[in-house]
Order: C-alpha cells, then sequence, then structure tokens
C-alpha cells in the first residue's frame, strides 16, 4: 500500500511541478541524449505504470479479503505490480535528476517565453525554485515507493517461510 501511496504523491508533484517544466522546457530536453531517451521510454510504457498501479490495488485488497492460497497468490501478484511500478519510478527519477544539469543555464525569461510558447504556466517564483522542489519531492516518493516494496518483499517472504 505504501508503493501505491508514494505513486500518487509523485504523479500529483510531477503533475504541479515538474509537468509544466517538461512541457515548456520540451525541446531542450528532449536535445539531451539521457533525458530524451527516458522520455521515449516513459511514453511508450508509461501508459502502463497506471494499470499496474490499479491491479496492484485489486491485488492488495483480494489479499486483505481473502484467506489460504488465495491470499497468497493475490498478495504476490501485488508485489510484482508494485516492483514495476517502483522500477518505473525509479527510471523517471534518473530521467529527472539530469534536469538540473541540462537546464540550469536558461534564464527566467527566457524559460517563460517558452512557456508562453507551449500555452503552460510555471509558478510565479523562479523556476529554479520549481525544478528543485519538484526534484526534492518527487526523490522522496521515488525513496518511499522503494523502501515499501522492500517491506513488502519481507513480509512476504517471511509469509512463505511460515507456510
Amino acid at each position: 500500500m505504501q508503493v501505491l501511496v508514494a505513486f500518487l504523491f509523485v504523479a500529483v508533484v510531477y503533475g504541479l511541478a515538474l509537468g509544466p517544466l517538461s512541457i515548456a522546457l520540451n525541446d531542450p530536453i528532449h536535445a539531451h541524449p539521457l533525458s530524451a531517451f527516458g522520455k521515449a521510454l516513459m511514453a511508450r510504457v508509461g501508459f502502463v505504470q497506471p494499470i499496474a498501479a490499479a491491479f496492484g490495488l485489486i491485488a492488495v485488497g483480494v489479499s486483505a479479503l481473502t484467506t489460504g492460497r488465495m491470499r497468497q497468490t493475490a498478495s504476490w501478484v501485488a508485489l510484482v505490480l508494485n516492483a514495476y511500478v517502483v522500477g518505473y519510478l525509479v527510471i523517471e527519477l534518473l530521467m529527472v535528476v539530469t534536469w538540473p544539469f541540462i537546464l540550469w543555464h536558461y534564464s527566467q525569461v527566457g524559460v517563460g517565453n517558452m512557456a508562453s510558447a507551449h500555452e503552460t504556466t510555471l509558478w510565479p517564483m523562479d523556476w529554479h525554485v520549481q525544478l528543485i522542489v519538484g526534484l526534492a519531492a518527487m526523490s522522496l516518493g521515488t525513496v518511499a515507493a522503494v523502501l515499501g516494496l522492500r517491506r513488502a518483499l519481507r513480509t512476504s517472504v517471511r509469509r512463505a517461510q511460515i507456510r
């Protein structure tokens, strides 16, 4: 469950802070090979992440409401789906970590003009603050998801050893 809450947190952070920057600075982000690879990967497999998270939540619910072998199976299914979600979050974070190195030299006016050209709005303060706050919050959410997955894996292995 911690993985899914962290996933929702990261999705909200991306939507509020990093998404507008991604739209405004689309061209410079695509020009850098590492972030271009990340954006291409997210475009190809990104739609699966919310589906995996939704089915992971359903599997968690099934494992909580059932007993015996069905509970164990649903628990492992939820674990596999959550592992996919966490892996995607880590890849996304690795892509976003490159942004300060790629984009830092752009001025406030230049970024504001790019945002206007792409019809998106940035926070009223310096865009660097938006980037750092978004990156920090995304990092915290991703770490929480990794720790949640680790805890779930330990619990599942412990339950399997008991039976």
